[in-house]
């Protein structure tokens, strides 16, 4: 009986090693999926970038046209 007793306690720690490898696998995925939104946040400001040019340009681009009038 106390033989069975020692195989249940190792079993338990074999378990919560187990489970602790799964809550650190679960914090890896957390911090890939906050890894991805970091790339996609440097996408967004890129995209930005790309607007803010594009009105640079079109701005210089009215006052070439009223130049061109005058």
């Amino acid at each position: 009986l106390e033989c069975d007793g020692i195989q249940g306690i190792q079993e338990n720690q074999a378990i919560q090693e187990i489970q602790g490898i799964q809550e650190n696998q679960a914090i890896q995925e957390i911090q890939e999926i906050q890894g991805i939104q970091g790339i996609q946040g440097i996408q967004e400001n890129q995209a930005i970038q790309g607007i803010q040019e594009n009105q640079a340009i079109q701005e210089i681009q009215g006052i070439q046209g009223k130049k061109q009038v005058i």
